[in-house]
């Protein structure tokens, strides 16, 4: 820093002076500056002259206040002179350096304790410092996550890289949640001036340590897809997304029952394979697999599930013959029938005499001998016919059979499990059928049965047979007598039928009769070994021929038919078909053996009827059809003809449009309008516009748009488009009836429709015409009744011309409402309502008056009297007045018109007289006029001797504001002294100069009105004139319209 010293004179021989430096609030001790101690400065002596030495700041990072340092002058040498040297300096060394408090982010866990945060000063501070620090959620809350650090005070001595700690500590709770966040921010520095900035912030993050989630994203599935007895012991589920670590449950139950298998373990890794405990202790069916995990923190999660099959067993089947049962047949089969699909494993199959144990025959399970249809197993042992009347059992090795599975059949070991015993008695070995046909009505079954021993019958046995859905008795054909077969027969009746093969029942019905063997044993009564009668069909139906016709019921013509049979048939020709009233003829076999067509054509009119007989044609069996069911059609050949078309109206026609109505022979149908042409002379105009059915003989027709003079007739057309119900085509045309046509007036008007009032009775009011466009017609005119007709009473029609029926006071009424009708020479009519209007005549005057007859003497002319109104009964008239001469006109002279206004022309004196008479003529607009007598009564004025009236004198009081409010306060404008003074006229006038209140003798009683009107609040300007040889004294009135002012 340069320091500057200056000399301000002159100096003889110049002087030197020696500075040097002292500590202010800058020291050497703290390094703020370097000393100067007696530097010398050397001046010439010249005024003005400078000389400078420095002073050198030392520059530190230290964050201080501004310092100063104090220079003086000592040691005045080289001079005998008298030069001033006790002035100092003063140097200020301004600080540049910045200090600022840093806060680290800084983190821990929930269950970790406090969390240790660090400031730190980066720069030394003279003299040290205060700072606050405090905590702000984020997403974590003071609330629940941590306990807040509110306005907690750091102190700092001022060192640099000095560091301050404080403490935030989470909240040690059980709640599983993410990483949250607070903020800590400082402020209110304070035990300092220096700006020590704090502007820095942290971010403390706390770890969440909880683990409230369970295991998720985990499944089982089991290894096997079905676990048979071989794999109880071994099975296995494996794992997909498992928590390693956590413990597992298990337990397998199935819906076959048995005792749920339970197993725990622990997780190795995420898809471990388990070994289940044995499930042989479970019944066969759908096992569930049931598997939870459950993690560290005893968190367990949603059980997930898996099944599979378990087959450990087979269940016995069912045997047949039946354990125990006897009467078995010699040749039956061996059968097991298992609950499930079976397939052969290995073994024998041994079949032995109960009696001795002895071998009848050993079938090894693999052979053709025994065969498997799913779970099926029959065994056809070698011996067709097994001994009669002994008892046998069946050996079956262990494995011989297995399932699907791939379980072992136990098999049968003992000699009780399955033992049976052959039939003594004859027994129904087989039985044949008839041979495969189709058999008709009268055609004989035979059924044939064989036994195993000969047998004799009596009576009249039969077995059923089932046709279709009905069971019949085929009964004993012929007695047997020691034979080893009977015969039972059938014979084929009408109506039996079975397409798909007939069936034999199981058992013989005796029906009394008897069944024996040679020793008298009876015989068994069971068929066995029937044969098939798949394709032993019966066809005992007849052929049935369906007769129809597309023809309507009504024909005009030949027409066709068809003949469809049931079934196939032969033999069918032209003639078998029976016609009456017709013949028969392009006989066509349309599908061959089912349907024929043929054409008939009816002979006359009536009814024609076609059939097929029976027996005309034999189905596949041979069997006879049957007769048909006969159909009929009505023939017509006879063309349908026009009777008439005739007029429906009056003639001559009258109206635009017109009817006529066609009538027929018969029904008909196609009648529109293109069937008829309208036939015109004349002028005569017309338009065929619609045709409408009354009946399917008779048919209206409309015709529009008629005019002019002529004839309008209508012609029916033969076009073959009207046909009768048989399509018979109309016979030929007809000429109509024919209408001559009149217009019928449209509309009628009146020469004048108005009428002044206070006519003559039977004045004219005006002439009718009618519009017409028959030009030569003559109409009639008369008042009727209707819409419009409230006042025919009063007008009266003579000829074509309307008069008054009344005499009419427009005053009283206006206007008038008649209905009036035109009628022309053909009939044709008109009518329409007419409004008639009564003209306004003027009238004269009739009364007048005057709203003031009293005045007070006065010498001034021109005061007002009053104000003249006219009784008048025209509406709306305007009036002039004057004073004229006649009766009662001793003192015109004495007054005057203004408008409506009568005023004085000349003084009035009450001594001269107290009662003035005038005559007022009144003048309408219309100049007629009326004239009336007024008397005028005069007031005597007692004149006070005038006083002083000044608006600059104290008693002088106007009153510059009043409110006429009718509040019962300043509603009226009141000049005191006035009526002291009563030959006074005050004047109250608008801003823009118009006189709104005049008035002579004023008695305080003015209330803001102009024509009988409030004014509006504001600012007006008087005049008041007291008539004291004063001038008139003027000012400015306010009118307030608001309430309590």
């Amino acid at each position: 820093i340069t320091v500057t010293a200056t000399l301000d004179n002159a100096v003889q021989g110049g002087f030197t002076v020696d500075v040097s430096t002292a500590n202010g609030t800058a020291t050497t001790a703290d390094n703020d500056y370097t000393a100067v101690a007696g530097q010398t400065l050397t001046f010439a002596g010249t005024a003005g002259e400078t000389q400078t030495f420095t002073i050198a700041p030392t520059a530190d990072t230290k964050l201080e206040a501004n310092e100063t340092v104090s220079i003086s002058q000592g040691n005045l040498a080289a001079t005998s002179l008298a030069v001033n040297i006790a002035d100092g300096a003063t140097v200020t060394i301004n600080n540049d350096d910045n200090a600022s408090v840093t806060i680290a982010d800084a983190s821990g866990a929930e269950n970790g304790g406090p969390i240790t945060v660090t400031a730190t000063l980066n720069n030394a501070v003279q003299g040290g410092f205060t700072v606050d620090v405090n905590t702000a959620d984020g997403t974590a809350t003071s609330a629940s996550d941590y306990t807040a650090v509110t306005s907690q005070t750091l102190t700092f001595t001022g060192t640099a890289g000095e560091t301050q700690t404080f403490t935030v500590t989470p909240t040690n709770d059980a709640v599983e949640e993410a990483t949250e966040t607070l903020t800590v921010s400082m402020d209110n520095l304070a035990a300092t001036t220096l700006g020590v900035t704090i502007s820095d912030n942290a971010t403390i993050t706390i770890t969440d340590d909880d683990d409230n989630t369970a295991p998720t994203g985990y499944a089982v599935t089991f290894d096997d897809a079905l676990i048979n007895s071989l794999e109880q012991a071994t099975s296995k589920f494996t794992f997909t997304g498992a928590e390693v670590g956590a413990t597992y449950n298990y337990t397998v139950s199935s819906t076959g029952g048995g005792t749920n298998v339970t197993g725990t373990g622990t997780i190795a890794t995420a898809t471990d394979k388990i070994t289940m405990a044995d499930l042989s202790g479970l019944g066969d069916g759908t096992l569930t697999l049931s598997v939870t995990l459950k993690d560290a923190s005893n968190n367990t999660g949603a059980a997930q599930t898996a099944s599979t099959v378990h087959k450990a067993t087979i269940a016995a089947p069912a045997l047949s013959p039946a354990d125990n049962s006897i009467d078995i047949l010699p040749g039956a089969d061996l059968t097991m029938t298992f609950a499930e699909a079976m397939t052969k494993g290995t073994g024998n199959i041994t079949i032995k005499k109960k009696s001795d144990n002895s071998v009848l025959e050993t079938i090894d399970v693999t052979s053709s001998k025994v065969t498997i249809a799913s779970g099926l197993v029959t065994i056809n042992p070698d011996n067709p016919i097994l001994p009669p009347a002994t008892e046998f059992y069946v050996n079956i090795d262990a494995g011989a059979f297995k399932d699907n599975a791939g379980n072992n059949y136990t098999g049968i070991s003992d000699n009780t499990s399955w033992t049976f015993t052959i039939i003594a008695a004859p027994v129904v070995t087989s039985v044949a059928l008839p041979a495969n046909n189709t058999y008709k009505i009268g055609d004989v079954l035979d059924f044939t049965a064989s036994f195993t021993l000969p047998i004799t019958t009596t009576g009249t046995p039969s077995i059923p047979v089932t046709i279709g859905t009905s069971t019949k008795a085929a009964d004993l054909k012929a007695t047997a007598a020691n034979s080893a077969t009977a015969v039972f027969s059938y014979t084929i009746a009408e109506g039996d039928l079975d397409t798909d093969g007939i069936a034999v029942g199981t058992t013989i019905n005796l029906n009394g009769g008897t069944i024996k063997d040679q020793f008298g044993t009876d015989a068994l009564t069971a068929l066995n070994n029937i044969a098939p009668g798949a394709n032993v069909k019966v066809d005992g139906v007849r052929a049935i021929p369906a007769i129809t016709t597309s023809a309507v019921p009504l024909v005009n013509g030949a027409f066709s038919v068809t003949f469809q049979y049931s079934e196939a048939v032969t033999g069918l020709s032209v003639d078998d078909i029976t016609v009456t009233n017709g013949t028969a003829s392009n006989f066509t076999n349309v599908t061959s053996g089912l349907t024929w067509t043929a054409d008939i054509a009816p002979t006359a009119d009536g009814s024609v009827t076609v059939n097929l007989g029976a027996g005309v044609a034999n189905d596949a069996a041979g069997n006879a059809s049957a007769a048909g069911t006969a159909i009929s059609r009505e023939f017509d050949g006879t063309a349908p003809t026009a009777i008439s078309i005739a007029r429906t109206g009056s003639n001559p026609v009258l109206t635009a449009s017109a009817g006529f109505r066609a009538t027929f022979s018969e029904n008909v149908t196609g009648v529109d309008i293109t069937d008829f042409e309208v036939m015109l002379t004349g002028t005569a105009t017309g338009t065929l516009n619609t045709v409408a059915q009354v009946d399917a003989k008779t048919y209206d027709i409309t015709l529009t748009g008629i005019s002019g003079q002529g004839s309008i007739g209508l012609n029916l057309k033969d076009d073959d488009s009207i046909l009768d119900a048989a399509n018979n085509p109309l016979a030929g045309a007809l000429a109509g009836e024919v209408y001559v046509t009149n217009f019928l007036p449209t509309d009628l008007g009146l020469s004048t429709a108005s009428i002044a009032e206070n006519n003559a009775l039977s004045a004219e009011v005006g002439s009718f015409t009618t519009t017409d466009q028959d030009a030569t017609d003559t109409h009639a005119y008369a008042l009727v009744a209707g819409a419009g007709d409230a006042d025919n009473g009063s007008f009266l029609i003579a000829g074509d011309k309307l008069f008054a029926g009344a005499i009419f006071n427009f005053e009283a009424r206006a206007s008038y409402s008649i209905r009036v009708r035109t009628t022309d020479n053909n009939g044709g009519t008109f009518e329409k309502p007419l409004t008639i209007t009564i003209a306004d005549v003027n009238e004269a005057p009739t009364a007048m008056s005057l709203s003031n007859n009293e005045i007070d003497e006065d010498d001034t002319p021109g005061l007002l009297v009053g104000q003249m109104s006219t009784t008048d009964v025209d509406n709306g008239e305007t009036f002039t007045y004057s004073l004229v001469t006649g009766a009662g006109d001793e003192n015109n002279l004495l007054f005057t018109f203004s408008g409506d206004e009568l005023r004085t022309a000349a003084p009035i004196d009450f001594e001269s007289s107290t009662t003035l008479s005038i005559r007022v003529r009144v003048t309408d607009a219309g100049g007629l006029g009326y004239e009336e007598v007024f008397a005028i009564t005069v007031n005597n004025v007692e004149i006070e001797p005038i006083r002083e009236f000044d608006k600059d004198k104290n008693d002088a009081k106007i009153k510059n504001f009043f409110s006429p409010n009718e509040d019962g306060t300043n509603d009226a404008w009141v000049i005191e002294d006035i009526l002291d003074n009563p030959i006074n006229e005050v004047k109250v006038f608008s801003q823009n100069g118009t006189l709104l209140f005049s008035e002579r003798n004023y008695k305080n009683t003015w209330k803001g009105t102009y024509n009988g009107k409030a004014i509006p609040p504001g600012t007006y300007y008087y005049e008041i004139n007291v008539y004291n040889g004063e001038s008139i004294i003027k000012g400015f009135l306010t009118i307030i319209r608001s309430k309590n002012n």
